[in-house]
């Protein structure tokens, strides 16, 4: 809400096709976790079941990580001191994004190594995006006006459907309450970093 959405509305000459790429990513979520279901539906539920809400993660933070590497190679491009502020830019927005998805693949019920090693993996196609931008920089021009809002849209429709229903189910004051605080204190790193990011 606080930096894929605003770029996207930034970059749209009209917000009527954003608005709908960014439902179309919310509906193409909806779609992939109903297939998901009707996938594992009939398995026997067991304790390393993995949820749903970690497969759509991990394939929205590709698409993430893929467009962050290509935005710099395309910024290296321009010249290298444009390349490496990009770079520090994205290492510093990207960190806290990939703790709360190293968070939300643990209580899908992937192990801490596995979670791990799929959140490294999903960094590491941001290197595909750098090689993309160098060989295919004319013909990325409207990449990023279709894959922010579909990204955008289905992180908010993990957050709604997934995250938030999963919180509401603690009910024990103190746990509550540290839901409240640790919810209040990642908006405000997202606005401290949105902040920094515009001066």
């Amino acid at each position: 809400i606080l930096h894929i959405l605003p770029e996207v509305f930034r970059r749209a000459g009209h917000t009527l096709p954003s608005s709908l790429w960014i439902l179309g990513g919310i509906l193409v979520s909806f779609m992939f976790e109903k297939f998901l279901r009707w996938k594992d539906h009939g398995e026997l539920e067991h304790s390393h079941t993995i949820k749903p809400v970690g497969r759509i993660i991990l394939l929205s933070d590709g698409l993430h990580n893929l467009m962050d590497g290509i935005l710099i190679g395309a910024s290296f491009q321009v010249n290298r001191d444009v390349g490496i502020a990009t770079t520090l830019a994205v290492a510093l927005h990207e960190l806290p994004h990939e703790i709360g998805d190293f968070g939300v693949l643990i209580d899908s019920g992937y192990s801490r190594g596995r979670a791990v090693l799929f959140n490294f993996l999903c960094a590491c196609i941001a290197i595909a995006g750098v090689f993309i931008a160098f060989g295919f920089q004319s013909n990325l021009e409207n990449f990023p006006s279709i894959a922010l809002p579909l990204t955008g849209g289905s992180f908010l429709y993990i957050a709604g459907s997934n995250l938030t229903p999963e919180l509401q189910k603690e009910y024990a004051p103190g746990r509550s309450l540290i839901q409240c605080l640790s919810m209040a204190a990642g908006i405000g790193l997202m606005v401290w970093l949105r902040v920094k990011e515009f001066g």
